[in-house]
């Protein structure tokens, strides 16, 4: 195994904690598990493109019920192979919920009723080879675009110090210069600038195929983006760049939506990267007025909150976060899972050196294209103060065996720029780990406010199911009507129904029909549209049900119905074992939904009939 650039220990109460390998990674997450069996389930989704584990832990109260049926929030890390500050923080905020249950009550009110799932590390092979070597990548280590060498400069440890830093080559055409207050910083030279020393800057590296004139830039080798492989309004790599053949191209990504489209109870998430400090929302391909106005309004109120907890600001991918005026980014996990699940959340961008340093707010784009001359001495007094010099490697002349005489050195991209130091990581930890807590404690959260059984004749009992969403975040996705039918009649085949047999006259809603069928003893009514909850709001259910005989009303209502809490799947349970429900021949089950306030819209059902048995 190769050695780590980093130490391994891992010791959060005592504050310390580092870049972790896949070895040790996997190690920890196991301990951790094992420590706290009644809260957590560790498994594989998938493997990557060499082999190796995506490890994701589940973390609830096993005793109030499956994960599966509980509200979900979503964590992810290290989606590019060098954000390995993400993972870190993932693994903190495990160990953290972990050791804090039973002791913080919002934790452990939310680990009680909720799910969380915990994915470090997606790209685990890029990252291995991040940890391990002088190189970096984007992500997958897959050759990508060009299976094959292409010519040009390409990145290379040439004096044999572990780094890859930055070469600078004396020119009198070159562009560059030292700075006259300090001379290990180049600045860019005037355009109008002669009779002086210039420079070229280069990556530290070989030249493949060199001409003996021309230093040109090999395309990287392994140049697939991960977070450009997502569906949403993905677009090729003539467009853009790292997109990968086509989405979920990937054996990561895929893993990930297989997860995503098994686990619907998911309403919430947040994926870590680095660097900028800002917490980024969708959309990157659009503004923020084609977003629907209710929906903003979640992101701009959850960003505030993230922000007082993190000191981050919160700006839209599309406005505050464009490689170029005509840029926008495509194929982004955030956007997709917004898009297609209708999860709210944020791509943070861990650890800003700027910041830290004391340089105020910026466009953060642009700010590292060209800066003031006053932000890069900000930079190097905070080295040679804080850091104790270990952030910018100075510049040592060096034979090139192509281009002759160089300087290398620069600032070490890995542990300062990129990452955030280790003296850093508690602090940056902890505070992040507060707001994916606070964002979690906010998932939909549905009881039953009110259950009611009357008479309606002799033969005819009326139940009333009013479905209450007590969390902060809109409910969307499908409702699953389960009732129990007593099985001495249900038989063994299962009974059709029109698929036209329940309607909905609402602008934009849209109910995909009824189904229904006998499974373990239930009889299932599917009934499948855009049905939102919102925050606080109710979902009036009627059931009737028509008798051949007078029942008995219960004395408890919970002797008539209970309900799954399933953040996408509504599951009402009607217990026909009850007094209420003895069914004494073939009848007839009438389903309607009574009026609902849902987003300005009052949605109206009509109601039929269909014969159950």
């Amino acid at each position: 195994m190769r050695k780590a650039i980093v130490h391994q220990e891992f010791a959060p109460d005592q504050g310390v904690l580092s870049f972790y390998t896949y070895e040790v990674l996997t190690k920890l997450l196991h301990d951790l598990v094992a420590a706290y069996p009644a809260l957590t389930e560790i498994e594989s989704i998938g493997k990557s493109l060499e082999g190796r584990d995506l490890w994701l832990v589940t973390v609830t109260n096993k005793q109030t019920g499956p994960a599966l049926e509980k509200p979900a929030y979503w964590i992810d890390g290290n989606t590019h192979a060098g954000e390995v500050t993400g993972s870190t923080v993932v693994l903190y905020t495990l160990w953290s919920y972990l050791t804090n249950y039973g002791r913080d009550a919002m934790l452990t009110r939310i680990l009680d009723r909720c799910a969380i799932y915990l994915l470090p590390r997606i790209s685990v092979d890029g990252a291995e080879r991040y940890l391990t070597t002088p190189y970096s990548l984007r992500s997958s280590t897959r050759l990508y675009p060009y299976a094959e060498e292409r010519d040009g400069l390409y990145p290379e440890d040439i004096n044999g110090d572990g780094l890859i830093l930055q070469m600078r080559l004396k020119d009198p055409n070159g562009a560059w210069k030292c700075s006259d207050q300090d001379a290990r910083i180049m600045r860019r030279r005037e355009i109008d600038e002669e009779d002086g020393t210039y420079y070229h800057l280069l990556t530290e590296g070989l030249i493949r195929n060199y001409d003996g004139i021309t230093v040109a830039v090999a395309p990287p080798r392994q140049g697939l983006d991960i977070n450009r492989n997502y569906p949403f309004e993905w677009a090729p790599e003539g467009t853009q760049r790292g997109a990968g053949p086509y989405p979920f191209s990937e054996p990561e990504t895929r893993a990930q939506a297989e997860f995503w489209r098994t686990h619907p109870n998911i309403s919430g998430f947040l994926t870590y990267h680095t660097s900028s400090g800002v917490l980024l929302r969708p959309y990157s391909t659009k503004a923020d007025d084609e977003m629907p106005s209710e929906d903003l309004d979640v992101f701009q109120l959850l960003g505030e909150r993230g922000t007082q907890l993190t000191s981050y600001p919160c700006v839209s991918t599309y406005h505050g976060f464009r490689y170029g005026p005509h840029e926008v980014t495509h194929g982004a996990m955030d956007d997709y899972v917004y898009d297609h699940f209708g999860w709210f959340g944020f791509t943070t961008e861990l650890w800003d050196l700027p910041t830290t340093v004391g340089i105020g707010p910026r466009d953060f784009i642009a700010w590292l294209r060209w800066h003031p001359e006053e932000d890069d001495l900000k930079l190097m007094r905070w080295n040679d103060e804080v850091m104790d010099g270990a952030a910018f490697v100075d510049w040592q002349s060096f034979q090139h065996p192509q281009l002759g005489p160089v300087e290398i050195g620069g600032w070490h991209g890995k542990l300062y720029q990129q990452n955030a130091p280790l003296k850093y990581l508690p602090e940056l930890c902890e505070q992040h780990s507060r707001f994916t807590l606070a964002h979690a404690s906010l998932c939909p959260y549905l009881n039953l406010r009110t259950v009611q059984v009357e008479p309606r004749g002799a033969e005819l009992w009326h139940l009333v199911v009013v479905v209450q969403n007590n969390g902060q975040i809109r409910l969307r996705g499908r409702l699953w009507l389960k009732v129990q039918c007593n099985v001495s009649w249900i038989k063994t085949t299962p009974v059709g129904f029109s698929n036209d047999g329940f309607e909905i006259a609402s602008p934009g809603v849209s109910w995909k029909g009824i189904r229904g069928e006998v499974h373990e003893g239930w009889r299932i009514l599917d009934l499948e549209g855009g049905l939102g909850i919102q925050a606080g709001g109710n979902f009036f259910i009627v059931v009737e049900r028509c008798f051949t005989g007078a029942g008995q009303r219960p004395e408890d209502p919970e002797d008539v119905c209970r309900l799954i809490r399933h953040e996408r799947r509504i599951a009402l349970l009607v217990n026909e074992e009850s007094p209420a429900f003895k069914p004494r021949h073939p009848c007839v089950l009438r389903c309607r939904a009574a009026s609902v306030h849902l987003g300005g819209h009052h949605v109206r059902a009509i109601r039929k009939i269909w014969p159950l048995c």
